[in-house]
């Protein structure tokens, strides 16, 4: 190990850090808004959902209905 460049390094990471500690608090900053309020949404699905002022379903609900949704295709296409 080279103790000169483990030094540069060490000094080139604590240079860093006040830059890498506002990226952090802006980014918690933007997380802190509202959904869409810094973009629009490119999720089609959470803004449909939020067109229609609901809320998506919690995940396992979805996952659930989702579940439902093949199981009701499956029993059509054997009828079909």
């Amino acid at each position: 190990m080279d103790p000169e460049a483990d030094a540069e390094f060490i000094a080139a990471a604590r240079a860093d850090v006040p830059a890498l500690v506002a990226e952090v608090r802006r980014l918690c900053e933007q997380l802190a808004k509202p959904c869409g309020s810094c973009h629009p949404c490119t999720n089609w699905t959470d803004e449909t959902w939020h067109r229609a002022n609901r809320k998506p379903p919690a995940v396992s609900a979805y996952d659930e209905l989702l579940a439902e949704v093949k199981q009701l295709r499956e029993q059509v296409a054997t009828r079909a």
